[in-house]
């Protein structure tokens, strides 16, 4: 595996991560990225996020096991920005959580998602929420989890 080929700013991060020795401009590299990670202004994350375990860059940065948060935060970011950079594509396929119509719902289920044309569709099953399996964005951004945690973890020879 070479990461440093595969991604010169993951590499520095992992370097940096593992306390291992690399040169002043990469571990400036390395802070730069995870701050990213943790600024609010440049990353969005859930109100509870900072509850975590790994939810602050202080507690991240002294983890010893890191991979995973490391995974799902650069998974996170990378999610982000495609779609913030793409306003009319969506990551689901019927587009965006909308906030509820009433408050105390008769029948429970009252979720509702809107695409960027303004189509309101009802969430009734699970088996509507799924990717958005649009080929042009899987070309930018990797939408499952698992796809990035293996690219991530298991970069191929460059």
């Amino acid at each position: 595996m070479n990461l440093d080929r595969w991604s010169k700013d993951m590499h520095c991060v992992v370097q940096f991560m593992n306390k291992i020795q690399q040169q002043e401009y990469e571990n400036r590299r390395a802070q730069v990225c995870i701050d990213i990670l943790f600024n609010m202004k440049k990353t969005e994350h859930y109100g509870s996020f900072i509850r975590c375990e790994h939810g602050t860059k202080m507690n991240f940065k002294n983890m010893t096991n890191f991979a995973i948060p490391l995974v799902i935060l650069t998974w996170h970011r990378m999610i982000q920005e495609y779609f913030w950079k793409n306003e009319k594509k969506s990551f689901f396929q019927y587009g965006n959580y909308m906030p509820r119509r009433q408050r105390f719902p008769k029948d429970g289920i009252d979720l509702y998602m809107i695409d960027s044309e303004g189509n309101e569709t009802n969430i009734k099953s699970f088996d509507m929420i799924r990717p958005n399996p649009d080929a042009d964005v899987s070309q930018d951004a990797c939408l499952s989890l698992f796809e990035w945690a293996n690219y991530l973890l298991e970069p191929k020879q460059v």
